[in-house]
């Protein structure tokens, strides 16, 4: 039951990242000089990708494996796209489209990790372990993003953090790869 942990603790920074994103990202991009209504659909381009491709994703998953690949590649791009929305100038709309694909990466390779490296009688508390995690994400991600903005009235830093939270998972994804994969499986339960 231990493997579960670094797997909920992924989906809880991916999520601190995402809704922190969504929460900030249209402020952001209005303070930019963006209407509203296109602030709004530029900031809505993560669901958007995710809407579009997790399917595809899954269907990767299922036909490639190794899961954790997915979930690292996935974080650290959505890491380095985050840091350059508030710098260099990337036209919004292909970043908010590269985030929105990038964000796909990670969902469906976390939700099919859990029964695969939990027993069968265990998946509920091991989804609701995820579940939690998840909504500890939700809380702490835009509150500390929100915490940043209100200290500084920047939001790079907050756009630094949510990148910090995201390479974290991709950080997490690959020390889970480099140590419960390599386990025999009557060690991980």
């Amino acid at each position: 039951m231990s493997s579960v942990w670094p797997v909920a603790l992924i989906w809880a920074l991916f999520n601190a990242a995402s809704i922190s994103y969504l929460t900030f990202g249209s402020e952001y991009f209005i303070t930019a000089g963006y209407e509203p209504g296109y602030a709004g659909f530029l900031t809505s381009l993560l669901m958007i990708g995710s809407f579009l491709f997790s399917p595809l994703v899954g269907y990767l998953t299922d036909r490639v494996g190794r899961d954790e690949y997915f979930i690292i590649g996935g974080s650290a791009v959505l890491a380095l796209l985050l840091v350059l929305v508030p710098r260099f100038g990337v036209p919004p709309l292909l970043l908010g489209g590269a985030i929105g694909l990038s964000a796909a990466f990670i969902p469906a390779p976390v939700f099919s990790l859990v029964p695969k490296i939990i027993p069968a009688r265990q998946l509920g508390l091991g989804f609701g372990i995820l579940s939690t995690c998840l909504n500890i994400g939700v809380l702490l991600g835009p509150f500390l993003v929100g915490l940043s903005f209100d200290r500084t009235l920047s939001y790079l830093y907050g756009f630094n953090l949510m990148a910090i939270f995201s390479l974290a998972a991709a950080v997490i994804a690959l020390l889970f790869c480099l140590v419960f994969r390599r386990r025999p499986a009557n060690e991980q339960l």
